[in-house]
């Protein structure tokens, strides 16, 4: 409900700053408006409004060549609905700190392990943040002297203000899957200082999590390092992306009927009204954007079209997506899928949201367990029971949260790939077997099926290349089994299907 009522305030926010925008240009007079919109060419209104969705367009592949890497088994059509809700939730939230949250929902609510979907949306976050810096870095050395010796100098300190914050963004991500020691360090330090601050309160719960959470993206990172192919085309694909999204105003200019403007000059000053707005923590950076494109703009469209193209670009980059997002939030809502009330969703609330209480590995005191069972359909919507499942045989054997993060995302991996393909339309059961055994204390889980055969160990062992089979675990899911469990072993018996994984504890 407060997620909700966030959002809709949200919302409120863009529909006033889309009037505010309106009373502005009619400010400028209805005998300007009318002159300027005459001038323009609907033509080349309809070319620079088919730039925007060949920029979604980018999007979706590039998001796209991640998730069918991953799960072999994702349809482009839910690549383009998660993009278009990501698209939809960075426009009306602050910062764009929305967008990837609902993208993970809305995969995991289509079948894809959360884990999965993480993995993902972070190759694709990593790949454009970092196409964006070159790009960036480009245009900073081929303009800086001009603009330094120009009417625009007064905006360089904003620009390299956004420009240090879009590359702080890609030095930390990689800093964290380089550096992982000091990373875990720093963040430990900072914890500390915000508790000693009082800004930050339970101090050790916050560093156990954050040390979890940097698990996590680490081995998502290492698997993402693995598929430098994929890596490749994801960075050409945004490459073009982004160049599309610079030439949108270059495509309002000729729809003017002006001429004269350097074509690297708009693309460059274009990126630069980007890098200015990263920094401002408002829904689609509201004022800055506009201010910053009239700013760089006014001279190249003039006094008369300055206002009316600032309009026409930012309804374009901006409200359009909110519409478009809007239509596909109704539909979904119709459909059963609100995605303004995530925390509503049990299954998705189990696996993002961290345990009121946890304990360190280092803490962990290690006792047996003996051997608990369960019997359950095999439907994705019992996920969040058999996660909870395990967690109980965990918090028994008094296992810390690493132990515990780590064997969730195997478990839901291997759970998910049975609900998916194990059985036709008439469904079955999976009978799940956990405990901890005595000294060595280790973990044994054992998923069995009555579904079709299938062996996913055939091609050799837990590798990626034995990933990508019509049974659906996908390119990840191995991966991080044989990341996160110590052995892995496939029997076919009495009709089922038993895939048995352990790690020593």
């Amino acid at each position: 409900m407060r997620k909700k009522k966030g959002n809709l305030i949200n919302l409120l926010i863009c529909g006033a700053a889309f009037a505010v925008m309106v009373v502005v240009l009619l400010m400028d007079g209805i005998d300007n408006i009318v002159g300027a919109i005459a001038r323009i060419n609907p033509l080349f209104l309809l070319l620079a409004a088919l730039c925007m969705v060949l920029y979604w367009l980018g999007e979706g592949v590039g998001l796209h060549l991640a998730a069918k890497k991953l799960d072999g088994n994702t349809q482009f059509v839910t690549s383009m609905l998660v993009t278009m809700i990501g698209q939809y939730f960075n426009c009306i939230t602050p910062g764009a700190s929305g967008g990837q949250p609902m993208q993970a929902y809305t995969f995991f609510k289509r079948g894809m392990p959360l884990g999965t979907a993480m993995t993902a949306l972070l190759s694709r976050f990593i790949v454009y943040q970092f196409t964006l810096t070159v790009y960036s870095v480009i245009f900073l050395i081929i303009e800086l002297p001009t603009l330094a010796g120009g009417e625009h100098s007064g905006m360089i300190p904003l620009i390299l203000i956004g420009f240090a914050v879009n590359t702080a963004v890609i030095i930390l991500l990689f800093m964290l899957a380089f550096f992982k020691k000091a990373s875990l360090g720093l963040a430990h330090g900072v914890i500390r200082l915000l508790g000693k601050l009082h800004i930050v309160k339970n101090t050790d719960e916050k560093i156990k999590y954050v040390d979890a959470e940097l698990d996590k993206y680490y081995d998502n990172f290492m698997y993402i390092k693995s598929q430098p192919l994929m890596i490749i085309k994801m960075l050409l694909v945004t490459a073009v992306q982004l160049l599309v999204y610079f030439s949108i105003t270059y495509v309002i200019y000729l729809g003017f009927g002006l001429s004269g403007a350097d074509y690297f000059e708009v693309i460059s000053s274009q990126a630069f009204v980007l890098m200015i707005s990263s920094f401002v923590p408002l829904p689609g950076a509201m004022g800055a954007a506009e201010g910053s494109y009239a700013a760089f703009f006014g001279s190249i469209f003039g006094k008369q079209l300055t206002i009316v193209s600032t309009f026409i670009w930012r309804f374009l980059t901006f409200y359009f997506p909110i519409i478009v997002g809007i239509i596909i939030n109704l539909v979904m809502s119709k459909n059963g899928v609100d995605l303004n009330s995530t925390e509503d969703d049990a299954a998705y609330a189990d696996r993002v949201k961290a345990p009121a209480k946890v304990i360190s590995d280092e803490e962990a005191v290690i006792s047996a367990v003996s051997t608990k069972e369960l019997y359950i359909p095999a439907s994705l919507d019992r996920l969040n029971e058999v996660i909870g499942f395990i967690d109980r045989v965990l918090d028994d054997g008094g296992c810390g949260i690493k132990v515990r993060t780590r064997t969730e995302l195997v478990t839901e991996e291997l759970f998910v790939n049975i609900a998916k393909y194990a059985y036709g339309a008439e469904g079955g059961k999976v009978h799940i077997k956990a405990g901890i055994s005595e000294e060595p204390h280790t973990l044994t889980i054992s998923f069995a099926d009555t579904g079709k055969e299938f062996d996913p160990l055939a091609g050799g062992g837990p590798d990626t290349r034995a990933l990508s089979s019509e049974h659906g675990i996908g390119g990840l899911g191995l991966f991080l089994v044989k990341k996160n469990m110590d052995d892995i072993k496939y029997e076919r018996s009495d009709g089922m299907n038993i895939l048995t994984v352990s790690k020593v504890l």
